[in-house]
């Protein structure tokens, strides 16, 4: 909280000031393309792209698991890929076995009764969440495998609708850009997030990412509402994988301490529940399980060009040494960019410091599965917002090779890395965060008005309001 003694003073700017940013913002206003024809042409690629691909990729699913006589596709995964994991961690723990979660003999034995014809030699799929996933499998365990793992994707998928929805609300503040950008946003976010290869593959393989997306955006939606506690809170859930978004909340928490309150309750009461229905010796085992993993060079489980983070390169440079030196770059650049967000508040805004955050939590993941990418999701969802937005005035000609990028990147980049020995999607990812860090864009809340005294009070009034915040 700055005092009213140190409180920067807003100056009006006089009429023809005035006057010219309003003619400015009418040619550009936060959150659009440069103009109406740049935004509607690149909305058009993306309905194009999405229908094309959207459709294709269901039909390669389908196809992939000929000829249809059981569970298994062509190359022995089952259905849902690693659902199946979290499916045996709902029975084990509605069956009022969850000391034995991370039991990987009695694991098998399960996945074996559920799909007979699995090869568990090839097909290893061990339990490493923590007793709250088992938890909250349990009623979908009570379903059949396929109607169980139908259920789930139909939540996973409300859960990522429900991120984009709130991701534009955030991006777009009604007051400053009107509720007009906003609803002509949406649609090609949803085209663009429900079609990103990234996010297919998260759906066809039963994993939980979505439903974090769907966590990250609630609790940011709180943070720009002025609630800290409660996006504390509600950011706690992201437990169920903790290493999930653990750097990017550290840079909430330095941006705004209160929320610490909010994760520190969180986290209490999920403990507390997790030990009163899973039992403490669930908590323990899982305790044990993670010092173990922490304690390993690397995990022969995934393969190097699996991981989409730095270490990969980080491990061919200095072996052994990945984990900590990644936490600690990661844990610098995060207290880096929030402190800078919370010395000055009216400089960086909400939405690129969120994102840069974002990027630095995703390069500096000691394990970045290509499933846990579908958190970027939210970094276009959130500069849309920005003066910034998707447009590339100095770089004609490059939105679509941009977005091209942005779309098939990961997976080409993962088809290459056995090839060149290396991930390279790192380095986009670096690339990106520089530019974000070295172009600061205009907040979305600053408002044009007019040189009339009432609205510069209201342009005074929500300016001391951010400062304060």
């Amino acid at each position: 909280m700055i005092s009213p003694s140190s409180r920067p003073i807003a100056v009006p700017p006089s009429e023809t000031e005035a006057a010219q940013v309003c003619a400015n913002a009418r040619l550009q206003k936060p959150g659009q393309f440069a103009n109406r024809t740049s935004l509607a042409e690149n909305a058009a690629r993306i309905r194009f792209v999405a229908a094309l691909v959207g459709p294709l990729f269901v039909v390669g699913m389908i196809a992939w698991f000929m000829p249809f006589d059981d569970l298994l596709d062509r190359s022995g995964t089952p259905l849902g890929g690693d659902y199946l994991m979290l499916y045996i961690a709902g029975q084990t723990v509605r069956d009022g076995q969850s000391s034995h979660l991370y039991d990987d003999a009695a694991q098998v034995v399960r996945m074996l009764t559920v799909i007979p014809g699995i090869d568990p030699d090839t097909c290893r799929l061990p339990y490493r969440y923590p007793p709250l996933t088992g938890l909250l499998m349990a009623p979908l365990a009570m379903l059949p495998f396929g109607g169980s793992f139908l259920v789930f994707t139909l939540a996973s998928s409300a859960a990522g609708i429900c991120a984009v929805r709130t991701l534009v609300k955030v991006a777009f503040d009604t007051d400053a850009a009107g509720s007009e950008p906003r609803s002509r946003w949406l649609r090609p976010a949803l085209y663009w997030i429900g079609s990103w290869p990234v996010v297919l593959e998260t759906l066809a393989g039963g994993q939980l990412t979505l439903f974090g997306l769907a966590i990250l955006a609630l609790g940011l939606l709180q943070l720009k509402q002025g609630n800290p506690i409660r996006a504390g809170l509600i950011l706690a859930l992201a437990a169920y994988k903790p290493n999930l978004m653990a750097l990017l909340i550290l840079g909430i928490v330095v941006r705004y301490p209160r929320a610490a309150i909010g994760i520190a309750l969180g986290s209490a009461s999920l403990v507390a529940l997790q030990a009163a229905l899973a039992g403490w010796s669930s908590l323990t085992a899982y305790g044990q399980l993670g010092a173990r993993l922490a304690l390993q060079t690397w995990s022969l489980e995934t393969p190097y060009w699996k991981v989409h983070g730095l270490a990969g390169w980080v491990q061919k440079l200095l072996p052994g040494y990945e984990r900590p030196l990644l936490l600690l770059t990661g844990a610098a650049g995060s207290i880096a960019v929030a402190w800078f967000w919370r010395r000055r508040p009216a400089a960086p805004t909400f939405a690129p410091a969120v994102s840069c955050l974002l990027l630095i939590n995703a390069i500096c993941n000691p394990y970045l599965p290509i499933y846990d990418l579908a958190l970027l999701a939210a970094i276009p969802c959130l500069l849309a917002g920005t003066a910034a937005g998707l447009k590339f005035d100095h770089l004609p000609g490059a939105a679509p090779f941009v977005l091209a990028a942005a779309y098939f990147g990961p997976h080409l980049s993962q088809a290459f890395a056995p090839m060149v020995g290396l991930q390279l999607l790192p380095g986009l990812l670096i690339v990106i965060l520089l530019y974000l860090l070295r172009n600061p864009v205009p907040n979305s809340t600053q408002r044009c008005y007019p040189a009339g005294k009432a609205d510069r009070g209201r342009h005074d009034r929500h300016l001391s309001t951010s400062i304060d915040s």
